[in-house]
């Protein structure tokens, strides 16, 4: 084999789509234009109601299928893709994202390195607003580096090694986990890389090749709101069961923590004091998040408008800091 290229594996590409039709041809050239040439294109059509199925169809490629389904969500739409696939890895694509070239030439490369994951993935660009950066990884790892991730819940702690699009799994480990969690619409990914976590190995590439546009339209928010995230329920489950690795369990509840403490503040801001104190019970053990934990349980023995009004000084501060140092330009 030379510079990865061919190896006699195929990958099914699976690219949900609901009405993506200003960038849906850009997510499909990128994958064409792949150094990596061995795959085929399954677009689900999720049920748009604008353009992008007949953009899609400007591709004459016999490699490319559509299917059609009612809408059902992204969850249902990629599990779909999974279900028609022919190959036995599967390679994600956001009809919003894109790959750099070489990305399937490094998942290829990862494979065949790291024989023993069911799971490779690689860096990305967060494009945001005109705004890029490579995600962040909590493992003391430096750019460039690939191998195994030992402790994934741990590589997740102040970063995110994985996206929706720059991730390829085994077809038997998604069954094996069931596939996404249908009818979430919050933390769907993080809740499936967890599950493939526990009992398949990751190979990982810390190299940017796809790019994750966060300003794209129609992009649904990744943020939290004021109820618990799926992905805290079913990480809370996996704390419990007696045969996953101690070192993951606390990393993983360290994770936990600080998902639960971003979701305390937006409730004691919202005045929800005996939600926060349940929310402040849980994350009591944490040792990473110990400061903030004290921090937010002080705010709780205030009067309920006390953290409203100090976020509001907070504002019109940095707003008039901003004012005066245009003023000084």
């Amino acid at each position: 084999m030379k510079n990865g290229l061919k190896s006699g594996l195929w990958f099914s590409v699976v690219i949900p789509v609901f009405n993506k039709e200003k960038y849906i041809k850009r997510t499909i050239s990128s994958v064409l234009l792949q150094t990596y040439q061995e795959f085929e294109i399954i677009i689900v059509d999720d049920g748009s109601t604008d353009d992008s199925i007949n953009k899609a169809r400007e591709f004459q490629d016999c490699r490319i299928r559509i299917i059609h389904q009612e809408n059902q969500g992204v969850s249902a739409a990629r599990n779909r893709g999974i279900k028609e696939a022919n190959h036995d890895w599967i390679a994600f694509l956001d009809a919003d994202d894109e790959w750099l070239p070489r990305f399937l030439e490094e998942i290829n490369n990862l494979i065949i390195n790291f024989p023993e994951c069911q799971v490779a993935g690689t860096g990305y660009f967060q494009v945001n607003k005109g705004e890029i950066q490579v995600n962040k990884i909590s493992c003391p790892i430096n750019p460039g580096w690939s191998g195994y991730l030992n402790n994934f819940a741990a590589s997740m702690l102040k970063g995110g090694p994985l996206s929706s699009s720059s991730f390829s799994a085994n077809k038997q480990a998604l069954e094996e986990v069931g596939l996404y969690p249908e009818g979430v619409t919050l933390s769907e990914d993080l809740s499936l890389y967890l599950k493939l976590a526990i009992d398949h190995r990751i190979a990982y590439s810390y190299v940017p090749l796809a790019i994750y546009h966060l300003d794209a339209e129609n992009r649904t928010w990744k943020g939290l709101d004021k109820t618990e995230l799926y992905v805290i329920k079913l990480g809370k489950d996996l704390l419990q069961l007696p045969d996953v690795n101690e070192e993951f369990k606390d990393s993983l509840y360290e994770f936990l923590v600080g998902l639960e403490l971003r979701r305390a503040k937006l409730l004691l801001y919202h005045g929800e004091r005996d939600k926060v104190l349940k929310i402040l019970d849980f994350c009591s053990q944490s040792k990473i998040h110990s400061t903030r934990v004290s921090k937010l349980i002080k705010w709780t023995r205030l009067p309920a408008f006390s953290y409203r009004l100090s976020l509001k000084l907070k504002d019109l501060l940095r707003l008039s800091t901003n004012f005066f140092e245009k003023l000084e330009a």
